[in-house]
Formats: C-alpha cells, sequence, structure tokens
C-alpha cells in the first residue's frame, strides 16, 4: 500500500478554518471600499468575495500540498480565468456565467486597463468592460498572498501586509464618500491584532504545552512570572490596538479634503476640441429659426432645456473652462451618474425629460440641469451610452460623437433653482474657485461699478446689473427685417455695446457681458446657453424646440442657495430707436450769370 501524504500544514485543520474566517472578514472590510465606486451594485461585492475565498482555497491546497512557486501561480491563474467569466465578466459571459472569447478577452486584458479605466469614469463605473476585474482580482491575489503566508510562514505577522494593501486599494480606487470609514477601520485594527495575539497563544500553547505544565508544579514562583507575562503581554495588545485606531482615525474619516486617486488622474478629453456651443448662437437665429431641433417632453413652467454652462474667457469666446477637462468623467453606468442625492436641495425640483434629437447636431447634450441618470434608445443607444462625459460641478454633458437625427434618451434630473427674489435678500454670495478671466475689455469693470452705484447687499448689486441692462437696452439679433447688430462676443463687440449710446442685442451679447460686469465685481457668475419656448403646454406635454427658442442667460452662485438664474436680455419688443433721418436738401435751379463787365 502507498503511504498516506503528510500535510504541509503547520496547524490543525480547525485552526485553519478559524484563520480562514478572519481573513474572509478582514479583508471584506477592505473591498467594501469599492462601494460607493459601484454605486452599491450587489455585483462587485459577489466578484471580491469570491475571488476571496478562491485565494483562500488556492493556499490551502498550496500548503497541503507543498506547492512550490510555479505550481501555484499556475493554479491561480487556471483558477482566475475558470471562476473570472461569472464574477467579473457576467454581461461578457455566455449566459452570464459560462466562459465565452469576449468574457477571456476581458478577464486577459482587464488586469492591466481596468485600473486606468475605474479612475477616468464617473462613479458609478457600471460593470461592463471589465470593471469588475478590480474588486476581483485585488480579492484573489490580497487573500492568495494572505493565506500563504499564514499556513506557509513560522510567523503569522506578515499577514497583516496583504490585508493591509486590500484596505488601502479599496480607499485608493473608490470615492471620497467611503462607506462606514472610521467603523471599518477600527474594526480592522482591533480585529487583526486580536487574530495575531491568538495565533501566538496558539503556536507557544502547542510548543510549549509539556514545559509549562512542570514549570507550574515545580515552581509557583515560575508560574506567577508566566503568569504576569502573559496579562503584560495582553495589555500590551490592547494598547497598541488603540494606539493603531487612534493614528488611523483621521486617516479613514469623511473629510472634506480627503483625496483618491480618480482626484488626480485626469479622463483622456481634450476640452479644446469641443468649440463653445455660444459661438453657434446666431446661426440657430438666423439659419435654423423654422428648423425643428428636438422635441422634449417633460418641461414644467419656467423649466428650461440647458446646453453647457460656460465659465472661461479669453476676449474671443465664452467657454468652458478648457482646463477643466479632469472635471468631466467619461459615464461608466449612464443610468446612475454623479450627484443622485436622494435629499433633494431645497429650491431644486427633479423631473424626467424625454428627448429625442431631429435637426440638432452637436457634441452638448441638451438636458434640464444636473443629470442624475440617463437611459439611451434609438439605433446608436449603446454607443450613445458609452461616448458620454458629465461635469457635475457645472452640470454639462457632452457626447464625444455628435448626436443626429433619430437619437433619443430619458434623462433624470434635477432642475436648476427655482427662487422667490425676496428669499435672496441678505444672502452672500458663494465662495467658490472660478477660472481667470483673460482679455477682458477695460469698459467692462468701469459700466459695472456705474450701474452698481452704492448697492452693498449682494442680491442688490446683481439684481441691479441684470435688471439695468434689461431695461436700459434694446434688442435686435440682426435678422431681416431689423435693426443691424453684429453677431459674437469678442471684447470688441462687448466694448461696443457698452459704450454706446444706445445699447443693442440678444442674448449672446447681453449675458456675456453681464457675466463679465458680475466677475470683475468678485460675484461667482457664469453664461448659461441653451433652449426654452417662449409658450409650454399647460399638462408639461411634448413640445417642439426650434432655433428661435435658443436663449442664453447668466447664472449667479449664492451661498445657501446654489446657482440661481438672471435674465439681462431685453424683451424681443423692445426694439431700438432707429436713428433719425436728416432732412434732404433741395437743390436751387441754377440762374444763368450776366457775364462779367470788361
Amino acid at each position: 500500500m502507498m503511504a498516506r501524504r503528510e500535510s504541509g500544514l503547520r496547524q490543525p485543520w480547525s485552526y485553519v478554518g478559524m484563520d480562514a474566517a478572519v481573513l474572509l472578514v478582514l479583508l471584506t472590510l477592505g473591498l467594501l471600499g469599492f462601494h460607493a465606486t459601484f454605486g452599491g451594485d450587489i455585483r462587485y461585492l459577489v466578484a471580491g468575495l469570491g475571488g476571496i475565498v478562491l485565494g483562500l482555497a488556492i493556499a490551502v491546497a498550496s500548503a497541503h500540498w507543498r506547492l512550490n512557486a510555479w505550481l501555484t501561480a499556475g493554479l491561480t491563474v487556471v483558477g482566475y480565468l475558470l471562476f473570472g467569466s461569472a464574477l467579473a465578466a457576467p454581461l461578457e459571459a455566455a449566459a452570464g456565467f459560462l466562459p465565452s472569447l469576449p468574457a477571456l478577452q476581458v478577464l486577459a486584458l482587464g488586469p492591466v486597463t481596468t485600473w486606468k479605466d475605474i479612475l477616468t469614469v464617473a462613479a458609478p463605473v457600471g460593470v461592463h468592460g471589465g470593471m469588475l476585474v478590480a474588486p476581483y482580482l485585488s480579492g484573489l491575489v490580497t487573500a492568495l498572498v494572505a493565506g500563504l503566508l499564514a499556513w506557509r510562514v513560522k510567523q503569522p505577522y506578515w499577514t497583516v501586509l496583504p490585508i493591509t494593501v486590500m484596505f488601502v486599494v479599496g480607499i485608493m480606487f473608490g470615492t471620497k464618500d467611503a462607506p462606514m470609514p472610521l467603523l471599518r477601520g477600527t474594526v480592522l485594527v482591533m480585529a487583526t491584532v486580536a487574530w495575531l495575539a491568538w495565533r501566538r497563544h496558539m503556536m507557544r500553547t502547542r510548543g510549549t504545552r509539556v514545559q509549562e505544565d512542570t514549570a507550574t508544579v515545580s515552581s509557583p514562583e515560575s508560574a506567577r512570572r508566566l503568569l504576569l507575562r502573559r496579562v503584560g503581554m495582553g495589555a500590551a495588545v490592547l494598547a497598541v490596538a488603540t494606539l493603531l485606531t487612534a493614528a488611523a482615525a483621521p486617516l479613514l474619516t469623511q473629510a472634506e479634503d480627503r483625496r483618491v486617486l480618480r482626484d488626480v488622474v485626469e479622463p483622456p478629453i481634450e476640452l479644446f476640441d469641443y468649440p463653445s456651443p455660444l459661438m453657434k448662437f446666431r446661426q440657430y437665429v438666423k439659419d435654423e429659426h423654422e428648423t425643428v431641433l428636438f422635441t422634449v417632453d417633460g418641461l414644467g413652467e419656467g423649466q428650461r432645456v440647458r446646453l453647457a454652462a460656460l465659465d472661461a474667457y479669453d476676449g474671443m469666446v465664452y467657454n468652458v473652462n478648457p482646463m477643466a477637462g479632469g472635471n468631466f468623467s467619461p459615464v461608466g453606468d449612464a443610468s446612475r451618474l454623479t450627484g443622485t442625492d436622494e435629499n433633494l436641495p431645497e429650491h431644486r425640483q427633479a423631473g424626467t425629460l424625454e428627448v429625442t434629437i431631429e435637426g440638432y447636431e452637436g457634441v452638448w447634450l441638451p438636458g434640464g440641469g444636473r443629470l442624475r441618470g440617463l437611459e439611451a434608445s434609438g439605433p446608436r443607444a449603446d454607443q450613445l451610452s458609452r461616448s458620454l462625459y458629465y461635469n457635475d460641478e457645472n452640470e454639462t454633458a457632452l457626447s464625444t460623437i455628435p448626436l443626429q437625427e433619430g437619437d433619443s434618451y430619458v434623462a433624470d434630473v434635477v432642475f436648476p433653482v427655482q427662487i422667490d427674489p425676496g428669499e435672496l435678500e441678505g444672502q452672500d454670495f458663494g465662495r467658490i474657485v472660478m477660472p481667470e478671466l483673460l482679455n477682458v475689455p477695460q469698459i467692462v469693470p468701469e459700466r459695472a461699478q456705474e450701474l452698481v452705484g452704492d448697492r452693498q447687499q449682494p442680491w442688490e448689486r446683481v439684481s441691479g446689473l441684470a435688471s439695468t441692462l434689461h431695461e436700459s437696452g434694446a434688442f435686435s439679433n440682426g435678422r431681416e427685417g431689423e435693426v443691424t447688430s453684429l453677431s459674437g462676443h469678442y471684447a470688441g463687440r462687448i466694448s461696443a455695446l457698452l459704450d454706446a449710446e444706445q445699447m443693442i442685442g440678444d442674448d449672446e451679447q447681453y449675458a456675456v457681458a453681464m457675466a463679465l460686469m458680475a466677475r470683475s465685481l468678485d460675484i461667482p457668475a457664469r453664461v448659461v446657453m441653451g433652449f426654452y419656448p417662449e409658450n409650454l403646454p399647460a399638462d408639461g406635454g411634448p413640445v417642439q424646440i426650434k432655433g428661435k427658442d435658443v436663449h442664453a442667460w447668466v447664472e449667479v452662485h449664492f451661498g445657501n442657495i446654489g446657482w440661481v438664474p438672471l435674465d439681462p436680455t431685453p424683451d424681443k419688443d423692445n426694439e431700438p430707436t432707429p436713428p433719425q433721418q436728416e432732412p434732404k436738401s433741395t437743390p436751387k435751379p441754377q440762374v444763368l450769370q450776366p457775364p462779367p463787365p470788361p
């Protein structure tokens, strides 16, 4: 008969089971760092726990059969590919769990690409394209290393390293909204210290049981010293755990200045490639005046369709800050985006917009405010969902593929602030950082001081700017039959507007002029371009948006309220006074003069 092979494990199976249970709990605490990254989708937890269990199983097998490094690595790769289709690539797997070529491709490329993708995609990142490889692979590798160190190395203290790595990975690849950070950190430190103390006690008990019993019987003094040593060791363990918990608390709490990797990694988008939508303002007015751009269903009274919030000016164009490309994150799960707060901010309402694109062509996505989710439909639904970038600060979305006829989507939005002006009295402006404005005409701060006068209250100052432009200016967008009004909002055009005896322009010039004047007074302001019809259906039903419905307005930030819209543009019926015609001179008939005398 063949001799039974001796197990390579250094401790009984009951101890191995206890170690595995503790490691599972500790590694799961680190895994929870991915919670906000995946928006609480339970599939990330399934993938991570599956990887942890698989790693521990491989570690047990390696220790029991004394496998060398190459066999252990080979077994790990086979297990990774065999179970990865169901755990890390369920959308690509056949029937959701069977290995397939797309799933194997995701698993093969995931260890290289998933780390960049998970940092450059707006949370929640979704579960397609190998996103689940991050928690699955992290759990697998850290559990494998922790198990090998626990069961194949004499000293168990090295096991703390992979446990710590798992916790750090969950933090660095997570978001600022870490779930229960202090509680997780406290449990991690206390459980780790207690487990290591138990492991040390078990090792000493098994190795010195006979000697300790003899010493206890033969020498009461030795027994007393042994008891004091154990009490001291226990007190030291508790002291170390307390100190570590106190030291880790500031790092684990959800402070405002907490930073993670996604805060310093910029997504691969170049905003210089996407021109400001405000440059096309007059084209909508003149060339597409009666063209149906898109149909929208769900607009309520006083609500507007926004294209983009513009906060940077270079003397030629008002644009989305080109240096803020890092604030535009590619959308992972379009159905749930950043800023999906369950409790709505005061003075803002949630709603649903159903948008069907017709004549509109552009990269800026028509929306209604803060985008909380989007469900695309039509022949390009999947392509459109994967091309979205979103900036939650500016509440602006763009698609790297221009929208075209046939595209449609349902957007879950939070509409901009709607508030009675009386509630803004006494409110201070928000303290936010805005990009520096360049090449602003000298007349802008001069006219701003002149229009504001001696007003001191924030609302009085900004409303004074808006009301003066609205009441004293004249409207003309230069269409046929109207008074000439130059297009554009470059520095020369704004100077001509503010320096004219009679201001003449449309939304493009008045909105830019007010925003520049407000910024010269240190008022946080930005220009917003979008659409809204003169009359909305009473039932909020579908309405066709045409080129003539294009508008631009100004938003000013108040600290406790948010961005409040203001309209400085004069009414359309406030037409400029035509210049007085000088009377034409009537020439007198020439009279033949007599010849001069000789």
